[in-house]
């Protein structure tokens, strides 16, 4: 009997870096599919679609589809149907199109993801403005920063944090760690039903703590952006090398 019932996957650092498969992650993935051992992949990247992510990681000679990725923007979208809500867009271009229209004038949400060397003073007065009349702070994700090309680079969190302290106002923030994106993934899974889950990631607090705080294992990953000694700041259930000591620990028998 497997340890879990379905694994979810952060993908950059866990699966790829710089657009190239880790070692391990290619096979890994390919044996689940051979088991049809349920899995996901959940991300907080908000600069590409779906669509995008996906043809990414073909590129790496990961064989995964669209529907099989979980990101903050489909979370968003889906938010803002259920409220009725339009939206203003601090949003990569590439990761709009998974989003509705976006408003013309007096929007009912202000949308913000990464938006790299596009973030500027201007963009960022119009969304503050936008929320002294009223309109709520979605954050897509907060990360603080992400690696690209090894070097660190400043992620969504940090312009996030400046719209809140300017607009006196607390964002709703839809990806890791939020438990809800962690049990809509739950439920993309097991197609509606439950079972016992386990979530791989290199980063402690979004990853393993945001998983195990939505009452999944946590797996802690030494490659990505894990850094010695996040073992010990956060409670893994399990830490492993890189991601090809996954499947025997899926098929190890629980303590």
């Amino acid at each position: 009997m497997s340890r879990v019932d379905g694994i979810l996957f952060d993908i950059d650092g866990v699966l790829t870096r710089d657009g190239h498969a880790l070692p391990g992650a290619v096979k890994t993935v390919a044996a689940l599919r051979e088991r049809s051992f349920p899995f996901r992949l959940v991300t907080n990247t908000t600069r590409k679609s779906r669509r995008d992510v996906a043809r990414s990681l073909a590129g790496a000679g990961l064989a995964v589809e669209a529907p099989e990725i979980m990101t903050p923007v489909l979370a968003a979208r889906r938010l803002l149907e259920e409220r009725n809500w339009n939206g203003h867009y601090l949003v990569d271009p590439r990761a709009v199109v998974d989003l509705p229209p976006e408003a013309a004038t007096e929007p009912d949400a202000v949308l913000v993801g990464d938006l790299g060397d596009d973030f500027t003073v201007e963009r960022l007065n119009v969304a503050f403005r936008y929320l002294k009349q009223g309109a709520a702070l979605i954050a897509l994700q907060k990360n603080r920063y992400w690696l690209t090309g090894g070097l660190p680079t400043l992620d969504a969190g940090p312009f996030v944090a400046a719209l809140e302290f300017a607009g006196e106002i607390e964002a709703e923030v839809l990806g890791k760690p939020n438990a809800a994106f962690f049990r809509a993934a739950e439920q993309e899974l097991f197609g509606g039903g439950g079972g016992r889950v386990a979530l791989i990631g290199d980063r402690w607090e979004t990853d393993v703590e945001g998983a195990r705080a939505a009452g999944f294992e946590g797996i802690l990953v030494k490659t990505g952006m894990y850094e010695p000694g996040d073992e010990r700041r956060g409670s893994p259930d399990a830490i492993l090398e890189s991601v090809g000591e996954l499947l025997p620990w899926i098929d190890s028998p629980r303590l």
